[in-house]
């Protein structure tokens, strides 16, 4: 008599529920992990154009723009969809010539969005400008970045740049849970924890 071997239909049924069950289990875990990436990745890609724009203002001697760019030519003001760093001898935060572009950034996550709010609270003209000393050519440009995602403020990460045009990182210096960022109040610059918008 001759043996056969292999699963039984009731032993496969069994074996492929639970390999369901652990994936139902691990996709949310996966989703997070896909989401910190794109989070940290807008993150570095935002501190070093910024990094970029500063210092090659000082090596080129002139003014440098950071702009959004949705189209990586021209400065916009979706800042999620890519970024340029620029020679902008004039200051206006226009590319006046395709040759001036120093570096072009790309596109973020599906999901993370870059906004850029002002310390005072005025619309976002698209642009952040440096001079030739490293700094910002207007104190108005001090500003912050923050990175969102659908996951909300918890998460989210922030970048502030002073009035000379230092970048530093934001921080939850109040243990709230929530990064803050600096803003106006009357004349005095105070910090206020980080809210993402949808």
């Amino acid at each position: 008599m001759m043996k056969t071997s292999g699963f039984t239909l009731l032993e496969l049924m069994i074996t492929i529920s639970i390999v369901a069950i652990i994936m139902t289990l691990s996709t949310p875990s996966a989703r997070d992990m896909i989401a910190s990436a794109d989070r940290k990745a807008a993150f570095n890609q935002t501190s070093s154009a910024l990094s970029l724009a500063r210092s090659e203002a000082v090596n080129r001697n002139t003014t440098v723009t950071f702009c959004a760019s949705t189209d990586h030519e021209t400065c916009s003001t979706d800042w999620s969809a890519g970024q340029i760093v620029f020679e902008d001898p004039n200051g206006d935060g226009v590319v006046a010539n395709a040759n001036d572009i120093i570096r072009v950034f790309k596109k973020l996550g599906t999901n993370t969005k870059l906004t850029r709010i002002l310390r005072d609270g005025t619309a976002d003209n698209g642009f952040v400008r440096y001079n030739e000393a490293a700094m910002l050519v207007s104190n108005d440009e001090a500003s912050n970045f923050t990175i969102c995602d659908d996951q909300g403020a918890p998460v989210a990460k922030a970048i502030i740049i002073n009035g000379s045009g230092q970048v530093r990182i934001a921080s939850d210096s109040d243990d709230s849970g929530v990064v803050e960022i600096l803003t106006l109040s009357g004349a005095n610059v105070v910090s206020a924890d980080l809210t993402c918008t949808p």
